[in-house]
């Protein structure tokens, strides 16, 4: 009997991860030239699939992934505006499609293509559904990415700028990735992710906050002696004071933007220590509530 149900178990991750309907071995249906006919099939089974029903091919991934990875860029956008034309008949599309890879990301992710190719294929989607622009990818593992964080991560100006006027980052809503989000360390947007001074200018000039107010003050303590309290959140900032070693500080705010200072990543804060107030880096106090020094 033991062995009957470790056997039962064994079958049943091997479904789950080799594809649990064998329609969803795409390097079988599809081949290396798909006819419109066989991606038309392919995209009435890719919606098939929803939140409830994981059928995950664990070699080929998603009808995206797979067209991705064998450089079928035209099959791609082919099976991309077949699917909008089915997806009336699919009303919970792309909403609750956990086990799903947005092709904009999908796109990103290619080392295969330029990135000039990658902004014309980008734009080429979202003129065949804009829809993908707002809903978040994952990988059939948990983990997920947006197109705008993307972007961002890519360092790709010219595609944040259209991706932000062509969608609607700013709002917060639960089921779409948060255009600025709060981690449990210290708080992080969007803007934590840039690298260039392009990229970072385009988010703040969006509506992006350089600043995060915490709702309430985090009681905290210096963890290092003479801490420099500077007037604005920068090193070009004036010093106002200084911070002694296991003073008690309440933290009112924080920089979004994460800077290296002495070899150490962090960003600025705002702490009151009832005396004096103003703004000290982050890897030099401790607040053992929600932050990390």
């Amino acid at each position: 009997m033991k062995k009957a149900l470790i056997a039962l178990f064994l079958f049943s991750c091997a479904e789950l991860f080799a594809g649990g309907n064998p329609e969803l071995r795409f390097s079988e249906s599809l081949g290396t030239r798909p006819t419109h006919d066989q991606l038309r099939e392919a995209a009435t089974v890719f919606l098939s699939d929803s939140l409830y029903d994981v059928d995950y091919d664990y070699v080929d991934g998603t009808l995206f992934d797979y067209l991705a990875g064998k450089g079928l860029w035209d099959e791609l956008l082919y099976a991309i505006g077949h699917i909008k034309t089915l997806s009336g008949s699919y009303p919970d599309y792309p909403r609750g499609y956990h086990i799903f890879n947005n092709p904009l990301c999908v796109v990103y992710s290619s080392d295969a293509i330029s990135s000039d190719r990658k902004r014309e294929l980008i734009r080429g989607i979202v003129e065949l559904d804009e829809r993908y622009i707002n809903w978040p990818s994952y990988n059939g593992m948990g983990n997920g990415a947006s197109p705008i964080l993307e972007a961002i991560r890519y360092d790709d100006p010219e595609m944040v700028e259209y991706l932000i006027r062509s969608g609607d980052y700013l709002h917060y809503s639960v089921e779409v990735l948060p255009y600025t989000y709060v981690a449990m360390a210290w708080p992080k947007n969007t803007l934590s992710l840039a690298r260039s001074t392009a990229v970072k200018d385009i988010l703040v000039r969006h509506g992006v906050p350089k600043i995060h107010d915490f709702p309430t003050p985090v009681d905290g303590w210096c963890i290092a002696d003479r801490v420099r309290l500077r007037k604005e959140p920068s090193l070009t900032g004036e010093i106002i004071g200084h911070l002694s070693k296991d003073e008690k500080i309440k933290a009112k705010s924080s920089g979004y933007e994460r800077e290296i200072i002495s070899g150490a990543e962090g960003c600025w804060v705002y702490v009151d220590t009832g005396a004096q107030r103003g703004w000290a880096f982050s890897t030099y106090i401790y607040c053992p509530a929600i932050l990390e020094p």
